[in-house]
């Protein structure tokens, strides 16, 4: 008799525990930070950072991006805010340089599967600053170090895929526009470079260049 009561008082306590884990003091499920949204729960808000890649003019850039949104009042558009910084690399030379890029702009979004799926299409205008110190070597071996800024503004269409509950993962394809702002180059002398070749000037005046650029990251929906 007194092993079925023992047995009876331990599963009692072994349901009291498992519920305690599942429900609060009010009887309640408790809230979790991975949770997904309830149905017709979509974001009003997200903030997140990732890596993103970009080429244009046989300039490349990688580097760390953080992006914000918020929706519009209770429409479908949300105001976006964004900033990036990295490294410029050439593939046909070893010079190197660096960037950093403010921009800012509107995003139409849709959801579906109560805010667990989004895609937006946008556009943002913003400011480039970078800088790339080339390195050109002669036929002769000698080398040649010089500056060319790479400062710009931009219109950046957006299209961007994000999934998960308020932990979201996102993927963005852009199709940055710039128009160059800085022409001082400082192209290597015609003796330093060797008889018969003649000084690169890419980028020297102002000019549109239409690039290419993605990136991954997560972000936090709110």
């Amino acid at each position: 008799m007194s092993r079925a009561v023992l047995v009876a008082l331990m599963l009692s306590g072994s349901v009291s525990v498992a519920r305690a884990d599942v429900y609060d003091d009010d009887g309640r499920p408790p809230s979790d930070p991975m949770d997904v949204h309830t149905p017709g729960d979509e974001p009003d808000g997200y903030i997140g950072s990732g890596l993103g890649w970009a080429t244009s003019q046989g300039f490349g850039s990688a580097g760390a991006i953080l992006d914000i949104g918020q929706r519009m009042y209770d429409t479908r558009w949300f105001g976006h805010a964004g900033g990036r910084a990295g490294k410029l690399f050439r593939s046909d030379e070893r010079g190197h340089g660096s960037f950093f890029e403010v921009r800012a702009g509107a995003e139409r979004r849709t959801c579906s599967g109560g805010g667990m799926l989004c895609g937006s299409a946008g556009l943002d205008i913003g400011v480039h600053r970078g800088e790339f110190n080339h390195v050109k070597f002669a036929s002769n071996g000698t080398r040649s170090d010089f500056s060319e800024r790479l400062d710009a503004v931009l219109a950046v269409p957006r299209f961007t895929l994000d999934a998960g509950g308020r932990i979201r993962f996102r993927g963005v394809l852009e199709l940055p526009l710039r128009m160059r702002t800085a022409d001082t180059l400082e192209p290597p002398s015609v003796a330093a470079l060797g008889a018969g070749e003649v000084p690169s000037q890419d980028g020297g005046d102002r000019q549109f260049a239409l690039g290419v650029a993605f990136s991954l990251g997560i972000a936090v929906g709110f």
